[in-house]
């Protein structure tokens, strides 16, 4: 990334969610209720290539002295990255807190570019596609599982434009349907 020569990151208040904080001396709180955290916010902004700007907002938690402990600040902060683009909408935003690191993306379109490998590991994945899912690859795509694969459509086609179509089952092969056609 390129970046406009602006120093430093510097606080700025027109850019963040939240207006910044004021400093409390350690005696005074913000806090109207008894028992309720004090928040103190600060946000920057870093100028950058094409009217892009990216802001860092920091969000640190006071805790009650009641529940105070070594993490107890740590618990209450959260840190937030945004890349907003020339008018102001954010393209990428990244959250973090002591639940762990939440990645959005706000762009129309995105496109991830890797020149080596890519892995992707979770215990779930779930992918949905409002409109439609092509995957694609230039040579062998494979799919494995090792309990049960389920393919379901309103139609399925399955082509072959070069070669067999090859069917392998180490016990039965059923093929139920209204009419089964071979060779038609």
């Amino acid at each position: 990334m390129h970046a406009k020569n602006t120093g430093a990151l510097r606080p700025s208040a027109e850019s963040s969610p939240t207006p910044p904080a004021r400093s409390l001396p350690a005696n005074e709180s913000n806090s109207d209720t008894i028992g309720m955290p004090m928040l103190l916010n600060n946000a920057q902004t870093l100028l950058l290539a094409g009217n892009q700007r990216l802001v860092i907002t920091r969000t640190r938690g006071k805790a009650h002295p009641d529940n105070a402990g070594p993490t107890a600040d740590v618990l209450a902060s959260t840190d937030v990255l945004e890349l907003l683009d020339p008018q102001g909408q954010p393209t990428i935003t990244i959250r973090v807190s002591s639940a762990g690191a939440v990645v959005e993306l706000g762009a129309r379109s995105v496109t991830l570019n890797v020149q080596g490998d890519l892995g992707i590991a979770a215990d779930n994945i779930a992918i949905h596609a409002r409109e439609s899912l092509n995957l694609s690859s230039a040579k062998d795509l494979t799919i494995n599982a090792n309990e049960t694969l389920r393919q379901q459509a309103k139609r399925q086609a399955i082509t072959s434009t070069l070669g067999d179509i090859d069917i392998r089952a180490n016990d039965d092969v059923k093929v139920d349907g209204e009419r089964i056609r071979m060779n038609c």
